[in-house]
């Protein structure tokens, strides 16, 4: 995802916990950035990438609420949104939600998710500290930084949710923040 991620919590919060929440966090990015890189041959992206006209390929469930959402908001667009690399052909798509398969109907198609995809991973990570959160009344924040923007999650704010708005700021600690950190 060619992006830092990091995930904060105050400062007086159980450590163990917290390192425990942020470690889990980043094995769930770990996991998304396999699936869904461009840069990898063994990825999602790729295989969808290798399919050529009438080609079908099942897919991961994470990819397939990724592909959804790309097509909801290429329709709401107007197709001015567009997860495809140059071409811009994500209509040559057609998914098979139920079976998580997706096709093409003329190729290849390469998607790069970029935000969309850094917007997931944070909901992921989300859903795991709403978990912590029921454990310990803690603070945290997460938020992915990318040379293009940056996307922070305050208490269980979603960036992905179509019905709330991501949080976009430039960088700065909304409060005393004990904070890990890695890059996918």
């Amino acid at each position: 995802m060619d992006t830092e991620f990091s995930v904060s919590f105050g400062l007086n919060e159980d450590e163990a916990l917290s390192s425990a929440a942020a470690e889990a966090c980043f094995n769930r990015i770990d996991e998304l950035e396999l699936l869904l890189t461009r840069f990898n041959d063994t990825s999602d992206v790729a295989v969808i990438r290798g399919l050529r006209d009438g080609g079908v390929a099942m897919v991961a469930r994470e990819t397939m609420e990724i592909l959804v959402t790309c097509a909801r908001v290429c329709a709401a667009t107007g197709g001015a949104f567009d997860p495809t690399v140059e071409k811009r052909n994500f209509g040559e798509l057609t998914l098979d939600v139920e079976h998580c398969r997706v096709g093409v109907k003329r190729g290849p198609v390469e998607l790069d998710f970029g935000g969309i995809g850094k917007g997931y991973a944070l909901d992921e990570c989300a859903k795991i500290l709403k978990v912590v959160r029921r454990l310990r009344s803690q603070k945290q924040s997460i938020s992915a930084v990318s040379e293009a923007l940056l996307l922070e999650v305050h208490d269980q704010v979603s960036a992905f949710a179509h019905d709330v708005t991501p949080l976009i700021r430039s960088p700065r600690v909304p409060f005393e923040l004990e904070a890990f950190q890695r890059r996918a």
